[in-house]
């Protein structure tokens, strides 16, 4: 970033060819950066340097200090891949070697501004060095606790970020916001900005609460400094919205989301960030079941995406994938498989044949192809998008788990029970868990929602429970034993641990609750692309999730005992018959509503038994019962 001179104390009139005339001029551009008029402000350096070598000289320091601010201004215009910007930052780095030497202020300001330019293009490994030199070059110079020190540690942490040192990231940021807090006033535009890169960071470790809070205390400030209609404003109300979207509050986030659209199409309608806003927003109107809708704004984000000066082929092939679900839940099928044909066919060009992305594009056409009776084509790509799931994620992720589940479902359907059952017993028993992690960590409303989705792999488990013998039945019953009561269970457990108990039980629950809420959010909202980043912040959740419960069950005895029913399944169940008592159970499963009983005596192995559609019974049920 430019030298801010004057303004900290570092008089310009004290590097050679400095003229006391041209002092105001350069706070006049940082004025305009800070005030957010980027165009105005380069085209103001740009005239500043010439000004500056007609009148000091092509090496003088005013040129520096005119080039350290086109710089800045390049980068934050969108001016970053050009060539240019480089040869700019270059010149100016070299300039202040030769003027003031490498351990000056000047010095690092330059190094600064050329490694920002540096991350800006991805080139990370460059954009690092510069910056740590330059971060070094600051705390000699200025002690650990100067704002520029935490300007360095910014741009740092962001550069840590892209390099997946998850680490290193949240070292350096909580650093430079402590700093940022404690010199800077709340309207800052460097504070709200250390602010809008913590909130994004809480975000990905799943700490949406932390997350609300600061990008709505960004929100307002960036309204007080910039205007209502400034683009960063409009980034803040995405960010806000799709965090409401993600939490389930679809009408909460469509509003922000509607306001950004707006702020961002003004901005420039063709700019890929207006897509990503339409895509957010046809997310949550697919979830609201407004699927005309939902089309609609992706129709809008694909034509934007599809514009040659964006290159975004992957986000193409995303959109798409997007529109070919829609179409397959209208049943559309014919449409849908051209879709996500050529949604396939631009995965495998751009990201390569085994991505992820490509997992649930073949899923999806899967599910074509099942209803359309090629059961060979479906069976094969069902079986390929699972290794390509399971092979980047692991096979308990969630989108993976319903892949099984669906694929268990196709295998039942064709009377492969003997492939089917162990599939649906084991995306069963995965789902189980994640509705468990969900239930204690999520707010109602999302916990219940997030257990309406997916696949019901327990479904296929009961179907199949009356044909396969006692072992089968056992195994069936325990699954819907443990499965049973999950959600309001894991709620109850939840709201009552803390009652009555000690401060140190009371902050252990707090300290567990957070924990899940950061893993559960994790889990709901995927990985995104990002697979390796995914992996990190996950296994980082979970084992914070798990130390948590170990802390807690060492404090509490209820929680103890409510871990330890858990494990309640039909072993326990059927050994706690009293003699001669037998036990019977039934449910409903599947789609079409189809009930099952599972009947035992102590000692005895237990039967499954179908009992057929709860529209029939039901109704004999109730004429019984009056």
């Amino acid at each position: 970033e430019a030298s801010r001179g004057s303004a900290r104390g570092a008089s310009a009139a004290s590097l050679p060819g400095t003229v006391a005339t041209a002092r105001t001029r350069p706070e006049q551009i940082r004025g305009m950066l800070r005030a957010g008029r980027y165009g105005e402000a380069e085209r103001a350096a740009r005239v500043l340097v010439g000004d500056a070598e007609r009148t000091d000289g092509v090496e003088s320091a005013p040129v520096a200090e005119a080039l350290d601010l086109l710089a800045e201004a390049m980068r934050v215009s969108g001016s970053t891949g050009s060539p240019e910007a480089l040869a700019v930052c270059d010149r100016a780095v070299r300039l202040h070697e030769k003027l003031t030497g490498r351990e000056s202020r000047e010095y690092a300001g330059s190094l600064h501004n050329r490694g920002a330019l540096y991350s800006a293009n991805h080139d990370f490994a460059r954009a690092r060095a510069d910056l740590e030199t330059a971060l070094h070059i600051r705390e000699r110079l200025l002690g650990p606790d100067d704002v520029d020190v935490a300007r360095s540690l910014l741009f740092l942490a962001n550069v840590e970020y892209e390099l997946r040192h998850p680490s290193e990231t949240e070292r350096d940021l909580d650093r430079a916001v402590a700093i940022l807090r404690a010199h800077l006033a709340e309207n800052d535009p460097l504070r709200v900005s250390g602010s809008s890169m913590l909130a994004g960071l809480r975000y990905d470790q799943g700490d949406y609460v932390t997350a609300s809070v600061l990008w709505r205390e960004v929100l307002i400030a960036r309204r007080n400094i910039l205007g209502p209609n400034h683009a960063a404003v409009g980034e803040t109300l995405h960010n806000l919205g799709a965090l409401a979207v993600e939490t389930g509050d679809d009408e909460e986030g469509l509003k922000y989301l509607a306001e950004a659209l707006r702020i961002r199409k003004a901005v420039n309608p063709r700019q890929p960030y207006v897509a990503a806003t339409l895509v957010v927003m046809g997310q949550a109107l697919a979830r609201q079941g407004n699927l005309g809708q939902a089309l609609a704004r992706y129709d809008q984000a694909l034509r934007i995406q599809e514009d040659p000066a964006n290159q975004s082929g992957a986000d193409v092939a995303w959109t798409l994938h997007l529109i070919g679900d829609v179409l397959l839940r209208r049943h559309e099928d014919v449409r849908a498989a051209a879709v996500l044909r050529r949604a396939l066919e631009i995965q495998t060009r751009e990201l390569g044949p085994d991505h992820a992305d490509l997992a649930w594009t073949l899923n999806a056409l899967a599910i074509v192809a099942e209803r359309q009776g090629r059961r060979a084509e479906a069976e094969s790509l069902y079986v390929r998008s699972l290794a390509i799931g399971e092979a980047t994620y692991g096979s308990d992720y969630p989108d993976v788990v319903t892949t099984r589940g669906q694929f268990a479902q196709f295998l039942a359907s064709g009377g492969d029970a003997k492939r089917a059952f162990p599939m649906a017993l084991a995306a069963a028993r995965a789902r189980g868990e994640h509705l468990r992690v969900t239930s204690s960590g999520l707010a109602e409303r999302q916990a219940l929602a997030y257990a309406a989705t997916g696949s019901q792999p327990l479904d296929v488990v009961l179907q199949l429970a009356p044909s396969g013998g006692p072992d089968r039945a056992a195994t069936a019953w325990d699954q819907l034993i443990r499965w049973r009561g999950i959600v309001l269970d894991e709620m109850a457990a939840r709201s009552g641990l803390a009652a009555g108990a000690d401060s140190t039980v009371r902050r252990g629950a707090r300290d567990l609750l957070d924990a899940r809420r950061r893993y559960a959010n994790l889990l709901v909202r995927g990985a995104g692309g990002d697979a390796a980043g995914y992996r990190s912040a996950i296994s980082r959740a979970r084992e914070e999730a798990e130390g948590a419960e170990r802390d807690l069950a060492a404090r509490s005895r209820r929680f103890e005992d409510i871990t330890r029913r858990e494990a309640i399944g039909w072993k326990e169940v059927s050994s706690a018959l009293p003699e001669g008592w037998g036990l019977l159970a039934y449910t409903v499963h599947g789609p079409d509503g189809r009930y099952v009983a599972f009947v035992a005596r102590r000692g005895a192995a237990p039967v499954a038994v179908p009992l057929g559609k709860a529209s029939r019974i039901d109704p004999l049920a109730y004429r019984f019962l009056a």
